[in-house]
């Protein structure tokens, strides 16, 4: 049943390889809503019935798949679809108009730009062609994904269709389908920034020592590392030039401009390691 259509694309995320930031795809979790297209090719089972009266004497065969698709994340790893596709089924006397439109729900377990996703859900499945008909649909898809740009992904489907039958109560038919979907990305927040600290205000290019001629007095070096106090950052605590300042995490951010002193961490975030 074309709903192979739509189970084929409305939970398109990103899997089980996370993309890191500068590569092709964001994290699945930015994803908020989702708008594809899909084409595929529905076998239609021999007991298939949505072709009026219910009886096997005209039955549709197999058939392409044409479809659109739209979903919305509930939470990064569930998602809420509809679908809506059209299938011209040929028949022994005329084409059936298959359209079946569904609502599903996707579930993709892992966060990256690759991912496996499962999809179940229920519609209907209907002819608008000849005496016409209007059935049931249940649906049952597996399929992968790939995001291969930030807002782009590919999507590969399997599903089987399940509607009205004419000697059983349900009838199978299997779907394969291919589509590419357009994401909405929401907010992709990256850890908060941690807060610098005050600058000191004193300069960075400093004499070492006393300067010639100066004042003794004034040439105070409270922790004798050859910076006078006057421009000494850190005039308690023994530090190399420019500032005067030690770096007892070795992380290159010193004395009053490191947040962290204790924890290396990057100059970006002032010394402080990211959460």
């Amino acid at each position: 049943m074309p709903r192979a259509l739509c189970v084929l694309g409305w939970v398109a995320s990103i899997g089980s390889v996370r993309a890191e930031p500068g590569g092709p795809a964001r994290a699945a979790d930015d994803v908020s809503w989702r708008l594809g297209v899909a084409l595929g090719w529905l076998a239609t089972s021999g007991d298939f019935d949505v072709i009026g009266d219910r009886t096997s004497a005209n039955q549709p065969g197999a058939a392409p798949l044409f479809g659109v698709r739209a979903a919305w994340a509930i939470v990064p790893t569930l998602e809420l679809g509809v679908d809506v596709a059209l299938a011209p089924a040929p028949t022994d006397g005329e084409t059936a108009w298959l359209l079946p439109a569904s609502v599903a729900l996707g579930w993709r377990p892992l966060d990256g730009a690759v991912t496996p996703i499962a999809t179940v859900g229920g519609g209907v499945l209907a002819n608008f062609a000849g005496a016409g008909d209007i059935d049931a649909l249940i649906t049952v898809g597996l399929g992968v994904e790939w995001r291969f740009a930030d807002a782009w992904a590919l999507r590969l489907d399997a599903a089987v269709l399940a509607t009205d039958g004419v000697d059983k109560p349900l009838s199978f038919s299997p779907a394969v389908t291919i589509g590419i979907d357009l994401l909405g990305l929401g907010s992709s927040a990256e850890p908060d920034a941690v807060e610098p600290p005050l600058r000191d205000p004193r300069p960075t290019r400093v004499p070492l020592g006393c300067p010639a001629g100066a004042d003794p007095a004034r040439c105070l070096d409270s922790d004798g590392d050859q910076i006078i106090d006057a421009f000494d950052r850190c005039p308690t605590d023994k530090g190399p030039r420019p500032d005067g300042c030690p770096d007892p995490d070795g992380d290159g951010v010193r004395g009053l401009d490191d947040a962290c002193p204790d924890r290396p961490g990057a100059p970006r975030d002032w010394g402080c390691p990211r959460p």
